[in-house]
């Protein structure tokens, strides 16, 4: 199925969609086309994804026209059944085996399922999914996490858009180089602790992960779980810049430009750090304690501004 037949069947035909998909800068917040338009919203959060982390534009490089269809349908039915076990992760007290079992099936098979065979990134990034997975379940459980597992607990988070990656890689034949694969993992890390201080309202109130807020969800300190994240926000700014410096020259131009906009809006991050322990101090935030046996219902999130609003008003 083509990008254009795609936007076509789910109603987006002469809508923004095409322009994110053929954009080269990213954005964060996507307005809500999932009612007007009925839009399911796993492919919605996957398009933007995509976009944000500018994998639909690394795609475009790096593959023809029929490449480029091709993964693309296998990209999104992947990551729309990571989305679903991402779900009941999120909205379940207590986890099924049953169930998490059959989800993680249903991952397997779309993996499986593409025009090409995934190559070893791919099913490297896949284990590492399912390694995070095992944090997440440490939640559920209320085993306390150690803010020295932050850093790997960070790379793990990213196995999803890693893997979306790795596919691009094995429908172009392509076998990146250190540098490129360490830029973008980077990248997705730097991105995943600032979207963590966009998604507040959201995470604060559900069985999600959330570096700003969850030692105080774990039932510990507050200003030390948002002083841990910041410090692992600047580490990985630092890391990012570094390897920006050593990427192949046929995808600088779109490393330098996604250095530029990351750095801008990790500094905004930083200066706005405190609208975690805001959060917190106006119970917004739930800790997970309190959220067993049954977990609540997900409020409706308040419309935000995003942190690249934050960066351009802060001039």
């Amino acid at each position: 199925m083509t990008v254009q037949r795609l936007l076509k069947l789910t109603g987006c035909q002469g809508s923004r969609w095409p322009l994110w998909i053929d954009s080269w800068t990213p954005r964060v917040w996507v307005p809500d086309v999932v009612a007007s338009r009925g839009l399911s919203s796993a492919l919605d959060k996957t398009l933007a994804l995509f976009q944000a982390r500018l994998v639909l534009p690394l795609a475009r490089t790096q593959l023809d026209p029929n490449a480029f269809d091709e993964w693309f349908a296998h990209a999104c039915s992947v990551q729309q059944a990571i989305y679903e076990i991402d779900h009941y992760y999120e909205r379940s007290a207590l986890i099924e085996n049953d169930t998490e079992a059959a989800l993680w099936k249903d991952v397997d098979r779309h993996v499986a399922s593409g025009a090409a065979v995934p190559g070893a990134l791919v099913f490297s990034a896949l284990h590492d999914l399912r390694c995070y997975a095992e944090a997440e379940l440490r939640l559920h459980v209320l085993d306390p996490i150690d803010p020295r597992e932050f850093d790997t607990i960070l790379r793990l988070k990213c196995s999803d858009v890693r893997m979306a990656r790795g596919l691009i890689w094995s429908y172009g034949r392509h076998v990146p180089g250190v540098s490129e694969c360490r830029f973008w993992s980077l990248y997705d890390q730097c991105w995943e602790l600032i979207e963590d201080l966009e998604d507040l309202d959201e995470d604060g109130r559900d069985w999600n992960f959330n570096f700003w807020l969850y030692l105080f969800m774990s039932g510990r300190s507050a200003p030390i779980g948002v002083d841990s994240a910041a410090r692992l926000l600047r580490r990985k700014l630092a890391e990012l810049e570094d390897a920006g410096n050593r990427v192949p020259t046929g995808i600088r131009s779109l490393c330098q430009a996604a250095l530029t906009r990351t750095l801008s809006a990790g500094e905004a991050a930083e200066r706005l750090r405190g609208l975690a322990l805001k959060a917190i101090t106006n119970g917004h935030v739930v800790p997970f304690a309190q959220q067993l046996p049954h977990a609540r219902p997900r409020s409706v999130p308040t419309q935000g501004v995003s942190i690249l609003d934050w960066t351009q008003s802060d001039g």
